[in-house]
């Protein structure tokens, strides 16, 4: 099979799992912040763009390990303690977005100008990109499975990145970048703005946030004590 019928088929399956499981495991928790940091569609896809270069360098480094070393060393990586600090770090830093957006830290007018918006727009950008980062690195079963088969189809470690570049741009290109448009939308459809209603967006979506991280921590917890 040639290298670009392999990367097509890689393609193809990130596109299917992007609107399948992996949606399911990220729509919520982008979703949700962007509806709580943004105010404009085009907001939404910037903040999407952002989310998804982290995460497709995410796989693309642990599609660079399996390319490498195998089968061997991506399961010391990602199914040993390591893989659980992973899930630990994730979840810490979902809980303190959310934290962070129910009180009130990103609640800034798009309008406003001057050293304090700029620095909030510098850390929105670090913060979605760390957020599409632990994403992608966090251990799941369906980026398990094709990690896996990379580490067999892989002859080279290019051929690790290629596999794993073709896969993160298929998961990327999915429903999600129309959600994060609806997302970020929502405030300016229904006069969010400005106001209570403004107020209760944000600290629904803090709340949400907040839901899954904590999901996030005790699950893990829960695993690693079931191993003890």
């Amino acid at each position: 099979m040639s290298l670009v019928t392999m990367c097509s088929s890689f393609f193809l399956t990130g596109l299917a799992m992007g609107s399948g499981p992996c949606l399911l495991t990220c729509g919520p928790v982008l979703v949700s912040y962007i509806a709580g940091t943004k105010n404009s569609a085009a907001q939404g896809l910037a903040c999407w763009s952002i989310f998804s270069l982290g995460r497709v360098l995410s796989v693309v480094f642990l599609s660079f390990l399996a390319g490498c070393a195998g089968s061997f060393l991506f399961r010391f990586f990602y199914w040993t303690i390591t893989g659980y600090i992973l899930w630990a770090i994730t979840g810490f830093f979902i809980c303190s977005l959310g934290i962070a957006i129910f009180c009130g830290r990103y609640n800034t007018a798009p309008s406003c100008c001057g050293p304090a918006a700029c620095y909030l727009s510098r850390r929105q950008a670090k913060d979605t990109v760390l957020l599409g980062v632990l994403t992608g690195l966090m251990p799941c079963l369906p980026l398990a499975g094709v990690l896996s088969y990379i580490s067999m189809v892989s002859t080279h470690f290019a051929d690790g990145i290629l596999f794993g570049l073709s896969f993160g741009i298929g998961v990327s290109v999915s429903a999600l970048i129309l959600m994060s448009l609806i997302a970020g939308a929502v405030p300016g459809f229904i006069h969010l703005r400005q106001g209570r209603g403004k107020i209760i967006l944000y600290k629904l979506s803090g709340v949400i946030l907040m839901i899954f991280g904590f999901h996030i921590l005790f699950k893990i917890l829960v695993e690693f004590i079931s191993t003890k």
